[in-house]
């Protein structure tokens, strides 16, 4: 009598949007963004910080970072470098991917090579579509970098992750305001109060941002909440409860910041497709250098 196994899939990876390979120069910047799919930041060569949420994380040549959906993140070149990023981004579903979150690993030479070729079949695939008028190979390049993706994932799969490497005093003390930040997302306070919990002046608060961020504390302080207001609305709340939730006192000015700072009201948001929920912070027209 003939039994069917059961294939349990830790992930599926059913969407794909680019691979990039890029030279980033000395003193690069990128102000950051956030999407609701997965993005892997390997460095071929050279030095660079980034962020995720309220983490920062120090990489070098051989490292690779997870950047989970909905993840605030930004990047930068570190110690006069000009750091060689491989960049992948794909949409998967699955328990699995949930190894991946906040995950920093360093890759052998074997996986490294697996990567490269892995952003390059996307990269290929990713050529070749056109929402308009679908190009003769799409389908298959895409079926087939798809495969290559989950290969990938697999193989990566329970890898040990990077030792965390020594961030400066002033990184550490960024990272230590972030986590105040976000632990007090739905409170509505003003940077004198923030500055207060974080145990530091408003000018030594304001300078450390200078630093590590394009933007002031309470613009930082309103993308924390935005974002925030996202997994609440992904959690089904109305956008009268998450308004009053994060502390707006009008529910008019809270619909008119999440327009302002994501391109959709809430109502659209939560009944937006996949596709359609990407969001980046600063210049939404342009095309993302990351």
């Amino acid at each position: 009598m003939y039994q069917l196994k059961p294939v349990e899939r830790p992930f599926v990876v059913d969407a794909l949007y680019n691979a990039i390979d890029v030279v980033r120069p000395q003193g690069f910047y990128y102000s950051g963004e956030m999407h609701d799919f997965w993005e892997a930041v390997f460095v071929v060569n050279g030095q660079a910080t980034a962020t995720a949420d309220e983490k920062v994380i120090a990489l070098r040549t051989g490292q690779l970072l997870f950047h989970k959906p909905m993840e605030f993140h930004r990047i930068w070149s570190e110690n006069n470098t000009a750091p060689h990023l491989q960049i992948l981004t794909f949409h998967a579903t699955g328990a699995g991917m949930r190894h991946f979150e906040g995950c920093c690993m360093e890759l052998t030479a074997a996986e490294q090579r697996q990567f490269g070729k892995t952003c390059k079949k996307v990269a290929d695939a990713v050529a070749l579509f056109d929402p308009e008028t679908p190009k003769e190979g799409y389908a298959d390049a895409a079926f087939d970098a798809a495969l290559a993706v989950e290969l990938l994932l697999q193989a990566l799969r329970g890898h040990d992750p990077a030792d965390e490497h020594d961030l400066t005093p002033g990184a550490c003390r960024f990272r230590e305001i972030l986590q105040v930040l976000h632990a007090h997302c739905e409170e509505d306070l003003s940077v004198e109060q923030l500055a207060e919990l974080c145990g530091c002046s408003v000018s030594n608060m304001k300078r450390i941002f200078s630093r590590y961020s394009d933007r002031g504390v309470a613009k930082y302080f309103l993308t924390v909440k935005i974002q925030r207001a996202m997994q609440l609305l992904d959690a089904g709340m109305s956008t009268a409860q998450v308004a009053r939730r994060l502390g707006f006192a009008e529910t008019g000015y809270f619909h008119t910041v999440f327009r302002r700072e994501t391109g959709m009201t809430p109502g659209t948001y939560r009944h937006a497709s996949k596709n359609e929920r990407y969001f980046i912070r600063e210049n939404k027209e342009e095309t993302p250098p990351m």
